[in-house]
């Protein structure tokens, strides 16, 4: 049973437990959980200098290192990280609102550089807290718990669910970011910027409606599908034929419809 206010649909005692739990208003910490490649940034790996010299003056490249082959056979390999449109935006405005952790599958030495760049560019500390892929580790799925006990006011953005399996209701699946290798013009990636009014009005509801912050998933979904019909609307012809339905098409990018959570 769900109870509207408004237009919001919001969950019942039944279905939703730990209403009964949720601390003071005061005392609420709300934490924003974010995955880094694909969702924030994207990494050209690279042997080939051809590759690093004709993307070395991109605009949207955030930092280019490169590992030195032991191998005197064997060329250096080259790191181009490009940060997706918006990404300082979204953390100084997120960093207001929530505690901001990086939780990722690639390891210390590669995501270190990147976070520590992003903190650079952005003239301020915004992430609290990173956790990594062990070194050598094959296993690559993600848990709340190794953040918090508390995850009703924790949210998290990837770009895949399946590394989320004991916590998928708490992820908002936002489109894969890749950069110079992806189908369309990645200066326009306007993901996070969607992002950011839906995230924000998140909390605002769950404060004033008293309700856990990973209850409202569902509500956020709808309106970032939404912000996609609508650019789609705009220029429809270029996307779809008209008697294709928005919703259908954009549930599908946004792979929000999968059976296997890919």
């Amino acid at each position: 049973m769900m109870t509207t206010v408004g237009e919001i649909m919001l969950p019942s005692n039944d279905q939703y437990k730990s209403l009964e739990k949720l601390p003071e208003p005061e005392e609420r910490q709300f934490n924003l959980v974010l995955d880094l490649d694909q969702t924030l940034i994207h990494t050209i790996r690279t042997t080939d200098y051809d590759v690093v010299r004709f993307h070395c003056t991109s605009k949207n490249l955030l930092i280019h290192f490169v590992h030195e082959s032991t191998d005197p056979t064997k060329n250096d390999t080259h790191f181009l990280v490009f940060y997706r449109p918006g990404v300082f935006k979204f953390l100084e405005k997120m960093a207001r609102l929530f505690t901001i952790y990086i939780y990722t599958n690639a390891v210390s030495s590669y995501a270190d550089k990147i976070i520590s760049t992003i903190h650079q560019s952005l003239g301020e500390v915004v992430i609290k807290k990173y956790y990594y892929r062990k070194q050598n580790s094959s296993y690559l799925q993600k848990h709340l718990k190794n953040i918090t006990s508390f995850t009703d006011d924790t949210i998290i953005i990837d770009d895949r669910l399946d590394v989320w399996m004991e916590d998928v209701t708490n992820v908002i699946k936002i489109i894969e970011f890749l950069g110079p290798d992806g189908p369309s013009p990645y200066l326009e990636d306007m993901e996070l910027y969607y992002l950011i009014p839906i995230i924000t009005e998140m909390r605002e509801i769950a404060i004033s409606k008293s309700v856990p912050l990973a209850s409202l998933i569902s509500y956020a979904y709808d309106k970032y599908i939404m912000a996609h019909v609508e650019e789609i609307l705009l220029d429809e012809d270029d996307y779809f034929p008209t008697i294709c339905k928005p919703e259908a098409v954009d549930f599908l990018k946004l792979g929000v419809i999968s059976s296997s959570f890919e």
